[in-house]
């Protein structure tokens, strides 16, 4: 099993007030004034007791999408639903973002075509996982990927959940323990046909001399305009300038000028850490960062008041950890006919969060 029931974290967020902020001259915050939210690890058919007995506003992962289980209705227990919401807990589910296996794709060719790429444009095994079949991480980069993703998240969110977390939504980039995790991963068609795009729009003035003269672009591999982004036989080759440079397997080598001290990729979008940190939470297994959507209602907390929406669709609202629907006394489900989809497509948009974006 790889999910175990059990809370292994606990978080606090003030909820949002018309009164004095919590610790205020004069005032005494009261336990009304926070959200407090749990988080177990179940699988999709487990129910975790010990969330009745902690009483949480909200449960940020309640059940965990895993592999091959959660890929049907059938494999949940979404009865759980109606007992949290008895205790007035919010019920969000999840599933991984980016741990893959081939058994959970129908041909091997499929499976390549979902896993991430180092710079010389070949899968990036994660065996540091120590599992017993080969583990590799989803490219978030191509769509029929993220449609992957929508489609398991489609059965919880119909199936009656509060929101759904994407779990290490950016984990596809470190390079795992094939490259020491330092960044080698990230570099397949779909990312770089983006970094094409990145480019071409933020330096739109820019001539063929202009990226040679700042990148060291060279007249048989140059960014060019009057060519599709995408078409990596005729325009610009990340990959091709990686290994040209001796940067291949050292993609983020500051000799590189597209590298993070320049124009590299980081995950800025979802934190505000280096393009290197965030690869290497957990004892550097590549585990750590999670991006989580709920729908709100109600009042806000303040978390979620303030936080940007980024990507969510109009009955979204994320913050940095997790999402509510707002105070304590506002958590039921938002439609009380279980026969209708809850579903917004706007949720699609959600893992563009995690982009690659320039280095300041």
């Amino acid at each position: 099993m790889r999910w175990s029931a059990g809370i292994v974290a606990v978080a606090f967020a003030v909820s949002g007030q018309s009164g004095p902020a919590a610790g205020a001259a004069g005032s005494t915050p009261k336990a009304g004034d926070f959200v407090v939210y749990g988080f177990s690890q179940s699988d999709v058919h487990d129910e975790d007791p010990q969330v009745y007995e902690l009483d949480p506003d909200t449960t940020i992962r309640a059940i965990g999408k895993w592999s091959t289980a959660g890929d049907e209705a059938a494999d949940y227990n979404f009865a759980q639903i109606g007992r949290y919401h008895a205790k007035g807990i919010n019920f969000m589910g999840s599933g991984t973002a980016s741990v893959i296996f081939p058994k959970d794709f129908a041909t091997t060719e499929i499976f390549d075509d979902m896993s991430t790429r180092d710079a010389d444009g070949n899968p990036v095994p994660h065996d540091e996982f120590g599992f017993p079949e080969p583990a590799r991480r989803g490219n978030i980069f191509n769509p029929a990927y993220r449609e992957y993703l929508l489609s398991w998240a489609r059965i919880q969110v119909d199936g009656g959940v509060d929101g759904v977390n994407f779990d290490e939504i950016n984990a596809g980039f470190s390079g795992g323990l094939k490259y020491g995790f330092n960044g080698n991963e990230g570099f397949d068609d779909y990312a770089i046909a983006d970094f094409n795009r990145y480019l071409l729009a933020k330096y739109p003035a820019f001539t063929t001399a202009d990226w040679k003269s700042r990148f060291g672009m060279t007249d048989d591999n140059v960014l060019r305009r009057d060519v599709p982004a995408g078409d990596l036989a005729a325009n610009f080759n990340y990959r091709e300038y990686l290994r040209a440079g001796g940067w291949n397997l050292d993609p983020l080598n500051a000799a590189n000028p597209l590298a993070p001290s320049g124009d590299g990729w980081s995950p800025t979008a979802c934190t505000p850490r280096t393009r290197r940190s965030p690869r290497r939470t957990s004892g550097g297994t590549g585990s750590g960062w999670s991006t989580t959507c709920g729908r709100t209602r109600g009042t806000p907390s303040s978390a979620a008041s303030s936080s940007r929406r980024t990507g969510c669709g109009p009955m979204w609202t994320s913050t940095a950890s997790a999402c509510t629907r707002g105070t304590r006394t506002s958590r039921r489900p938002i439609s009380a006919a279980p026969t209708t989809s809850r579903w917004s497509t706007a949720t699609s948009t959600v893992p563009s969060r995690c982009s690659r974006s320039t280095a300041t």
